[in-house]
């Protein structure tokens, strides 16, 4: 620490001494900023693109569910019976859940899902077009 002499306030005849912060060398202040660029969470594309290439994992107990994974060898979900405790978060209560989570994977020389639809299209009665996901451009085609 460095002590640093400053006037003292109108009418006080003291001069005030303050302990200054101490200064920084750049190695120092280059390692600070590592450090507090660690702790910020990963963004979410990282986020949904570790749950989606975790491997299956079912977990340590018994309590026996259907749930659904996201299988990186053929880039579709497939169902498995989740434990009901731990594993990892690669596991889905619907294929469409899964499908819909992973699907920015799905483009990536993998084969595509079975269901052409499987980015929960919503179909309406009426004049207006019918969007669905088109993996060529990797956004919405107007369905024909």
């Amino acid at each position: 620490m460095r002590t640093v002499e400053s006037a003292a306030p109108p009418g006080s005849r003291d001069r005030v001494r303050q302990e200054a912060a101490p200064i920084l060398q750049s190695s120092q202040s280059k390692q600070l900023e590592l450090d507090s660029k660690q702790l910020l969470p990963p963004p979410l594309s990282a986020q949904l693109q570790e749950k989606c290439t975790q491997p299956v994992e079912p977990g340590p107990c018994k309590h026996f569910v259907d749930r659904w994974f996201f299988n990186t060898e053929d880039g579709t979900c497939h169902p498995f019976k989740y434990g009901g405790c731990a594993g990892n978060r690669n596991h889905f209560f619907t294929q469409n859940e899964c499908e819909i989570h992973c699907a920015r994977f799905l483009h990536y020389g993998r084969r595509r899902p079975s269901s052409p639809h499987f980015l929960s299209s919503i179909y309406v009665q009426s004049t207006l077009p019918y969007y669905r996901f088109c993996f060529k451009r990797f956004a919405c085609c107007i369905y024909t």
